[in-house]
């Protein structure tokens, strides 16, 4: 018997029916008292829910918790959470495991191994549903004007002779548009802009005066409800669809089509042609595409996470190899993208010229 949306349960029961009925039982046990965080709301095959793992939100209507029936797979579209599970280890986090019958554990078991197995279909699909979610979108409701952010935070524009300007330009950036200060705060934003500079769909915010502050990240809602004030529970609901790829920087300029090379941090990005970055380690691609590669930085997560997607058959940078060949760097600050173009191994080359330092080979794990 195979555990999929086409086949009974030996009870009768349709398995969407039996999965809807399992999920209950998680969040029955994890918000126990909480009538709105246990409602369930059907979507087609996608069952949506408030995520029992991060809580979702102090607002108990939220429901970014998806448990897909054909694919027996849960994903949290919460940023900061972005849990990506299977339906078993769902049962089993949550102690209700015990519900299923030897039979049904034994089905589910070979489904989601048949799903892993399909592994190129699987991201074939998440590509095409993400692609088309960004093509459905209805951006005009969606995105935020930078225009009325400015006002409403009441920030200025950097100019370059500013000492704002002249710390962005010893990072050589480019003070533009995507920069933007807090001079009652002391703090420095920047936007995740459409490919016009007029719209806003992501931001960073860092507070200056702070030498251990670290990038804070507002997604796409909290720009909404925090900055903008927004009170519509549809709109922020609509919003908090597109919290992953609001954080994913660049997403509206790049070319999804040629090579996309993945940084950290958005500093990182602006320097490199055709990049996103996921503002943060912890923060996954939404995007499942195969033409993309890793530009870790160089430190002890960097690394970690730069074997673990090595061992995954994704392209990462080598740092050592870099370094090898490029000696003048030792010694200097070398610890992202931005180190080493300040640096100078871009001088006698077109920024993003560094192709020959990626590698999808496992044993070139030694080289980072």
């Amino acid at each position: 018997m195979k555990f999929n949306i086409d086949t009974p349960h030996n009870n009768s029961m349709m398995l969407p029916t039996r999965i809807e009925e399992l999920l209950q039982h998680v969040l029955n046990s994890r918000f126990p008292g909480e009538p709105e965080r246990q409602t369930i709301i059907r979507r087609g095959a996608r069952l949506s829910c408030c995520c029992p793992y991060c809580g979702d939100s102090e607002d108990t209507r939220k429901k970014r918790g998806n448990l897909y029936t054909t694919r027996l797979a849960y994903k949290c579209y919460n940023g900061g959470c972005e849990k990506y599970t299977d339906l078993e280890w769902l049962l089993r986090n949550f102690d209700q495991i015990h519900r299923l019958s030897d039979e049904e554990l034994t089905s589910l078991k070979i489904s989601i191994q048949e799903n892993k197995a399909n592994n190129d279909s699987e991201r074939f699909h998440n590509q095409e549903a993400n692609l088309h979610m960004m093509v459905e979108a209805k951006w005009d409701r969606l995105l935020v004007k930078r225009e009325d952010l400015m006002q409403n935070l009441k920030l200025w524009n950097i100019h370059e002779t500013s000492p704002q300007g002249v710390y962005l330009k010893k990072r050589m950036q480019k003070v533009d548009e995507k920069f933007a200060w807090d001079n009652y705060r002391k703090r420095l934003y920047i936007f995740n802009l459409d490919k016009t500079g007029q719209w806003v769909f992501g931001l960073q915010v860092k507070q200056m005066d702070d030498p251990n502050a670290k990038y804070k990240t507002y997604n796409i809602e909290k720009i909404h409800e925090y900055f903008m004030k927004e009170k519509s529970p549809g709109l922020l609901e609509y919003a908090a669809q597109y919290n992953s790829l609001s954080i994913l920087f660049g997403i509206l300029r790049v070319n999804i089509y040629r090579m996309i090379t993945i940084f950290e941090g958005p500093m990182d990005h602006f320097l490199y042609p055709n990049s996103v970055a996921t503002c943060g380690i912890g923060h996954e691609m939404p995007l499942d595409l195969d033409n993309r590669r890793w530009f870790q930085d160089n430190d002890k997560a960097g690394v970690k996470h730069a074997l673990d997607n090595l061992e995954a058959g994704e392209s990462v940078f080598l740092w050592k190899k870099m370094l090898d060949e490029n000696p003048h760097l030792h010694g200097s600050k070398k610890k992202d993208y931005n180190d080493i173009y300040i640096n100078g191994v871009l001088k006698d080359r077109p920024p993003g010229e560094l192709s020959e330092y990626f590698s999808s080979h496992k044993h070139d794990g030694i080289y980072l």
